[in-house]
């Protein structure tokens, strides 16, 4: 997952994976474009300390 102020990215792509398995699932990735929606999963999923931190790293 990235995060920005508008832009987040979710899911996971291993553009080097060339193995597909029927019990595991393709590889996926969304993006979306909200500002909104990312202030939202900074507070609720990540918390806005651990981000604060993240981003001083």
């Amino acid at each position: 997952m990235r995060i920005d102020n508008e832009i987040i990215y979710l899911g996971s792509i291993n553009p080097l994976s060339v193995l597909t398995v029927r019990e595991i699932p393709a590889d996926y990735m969304i993006r979306f474009e909200s500002e909104a929606l990312v202030d939202e999963i900074i507070e609720n999923a990540i918390g806005r300390k651990t981000y604060e931190q993240w981003l001083s790293d």
